[in-house]
């Protein structure tokens, strides 16, 4: 029995750190990776984007005054972008 005291201490430590492993996780969590690609145009950091495709729909979209002005349908991304 004399033992058993002795350890006592011992035992409700792994405890305590066995509940606050459980509380905290023990395992790290990651948060899912999304690929973006940086936009420069002229060697100038525009931002970030998606992909490809989503950039040149935005350009062509906000673009309407220019579609208007030369009579074109579709607006393409600049030389040095």
């Amino acid at each position: 029995m004399n033992k058993f005291k002795k350890n006592i201490p011992i035992i409700i430590s792994i405890l305590i750190a066995f509940s606050i492993l459980l509380l905290i996780g023990i395992s790290p969590r990651y948060k899912e990776v999304q690929e973006v690609y940086n936009v420069y145009l002229d060697g100038k950091l525009l931002g970030a984007v998606e992909s490809k495709t989503k950039l040149e729909k935005y350009i062509d979209n906000e673009q309407k005054e220019l579609k208007e002005e030369f009579g074109v349908s579709k607006v393409y991304k600049p030389n040095g972008l």
